[in-house]
């Protein structure tokens, strides 16, 4: 019962934040985005009275900065547990959601350079997002959501 009530907190956060996306590509064909089960690759936004940490680099745009404090926020308001805010990977959580702009942002051009972050979608485009799963995206994190912006904007609308 804790874990389906912890499932249910996620999941309402996930429904307040437009987070809806948050799937890994193998998943996405499905037709259900939140649900009250946890299943292999479901991200837990808050999970045993934590919520994951929430990474943005120094080299990211303001904007960016902004965008994930205002998250950080919401989660705070529909779980009561606020994300620690982190400009390096150093010390997060396992599950950790990482917001950065494509090219802006040198933890999200190392996952698409190791092969772990597929943006062919995003190059070129202007205020596009993604927003998926990564397994095992930076040390010691097992599980990252990753919010990845063609520009700041897209991020920006991404993390919104």
């Amino acid at each position: 019962m804790k874990l389906l009530n912890t499932l249910l907190v996620a999941a309402a956060a996930l429904a307040a934040l437009g987070l809806f996306g948050a799937r890994t590509a193998a998943a996405q064909t499905s037709a259900r985005w939140v649900t009250g089960e946890y299943r292999s690759g479901d991200f837990k936004l808050v999970h045993g009275g934590r919520a994951a940490d929430i990474i943005v680099t120094p080299e990211d745009f303001k904007v960016v900065s902004l965008a994930a404090d205002d998250l950080a926020a919401d989660v705070e308001r529909v779980t009561g547990k606020r994300p620690v805010m982190r400009a390096t990977a150093a010390g997060a959580s396992a599950h950790a959601v990482i917001v950065g702009t494509l090219g802006d942002n040198p933890l999200v051009d190392e996952l698409v350079r190791a092969g772990k972050l597929d943006v062919k979608g995003l190059r070129g485009q202007w205020e596009s997002f993604l927003i998926v799963t990564v397994a095992d995206p930076l040390p010691g994190v097992p599980l990252g959501l990753a919010v990845v912006g063609s520009d700041r904007r897209g991020t920006a609308f991404g993390v919104y």
